[in-house]
């Protein structure tokens, strides 16, 4: 367990202690303010992590990605594959979500959500409950996410 992602540990023990809860912490992270929400029961967690730069003042342009339902259907009776949606604006934030390899495997979740909405980098996603590596890997590829989001804001904040 000592590879394992530091916020991780606090949900682990609640979930040794109770059986079916929520946990709710928020922890500073560099520039980012990384709240998390871990709500179990006996069989699924799902994990909604919230991110907000200290440093940015403006809003993030609205984009969300999600799993397309139906057409994943489709899709994977046909070819085995995922299909996902993108609804919002695009941006060279929307453009750095869809091209980061830290997303597709968030997307592999259960019922995944990536969105930028006002100021927050949110991500929404299922996993077993046992599962301890699988919700640590959420945590570093969000924390990958946010890497590449802080390195957009870094090179398009106006210089003072």
């Amino acid at each position: 367990m000592n590879s394992l992602h530091k916020f991780c540990q606090s949900i682990i023990n609640a979930q040794k202690t109770i059986l079916k809860g929520d946990i709710h912490f928020t922890e500073s992270k560099g520039k980012w303010s990384v709240e998390v929400n871990a709500v179990w029961n006996k069989r699924i967690n799902r994990i909604t992590i919230r991110a907000r730069n200290s440093d940015f003042s403006q809003d993030f342009p609205y984009c969300k990605l999600f799993k397309a339902k139906f057409l994943t259907l489709v899709s994977y009776m046909m070819m085995r594959s995922e299909s996902y949606s993108f609804k919002g604006e695009r941006s060279v934030f929307s453009e750095t979500m869809l091209s980061s390899k830290a997303v597709i495997p968030l997307m592999e979740t259960k019922n995944p959500i990536i969105e930028l909405k006002d100021s927050f980098l949110i991500f929404s996603g299922g996993i077993r409950s046992k599962d301890y590596k699988s919700l640590s890997n959420i945590f570093i590829l969000f924390d990958v996410l946010l890497a590449e989001i802080d390195q957009v804001i870094t090179n398009n904040l106006p210089k003072q």
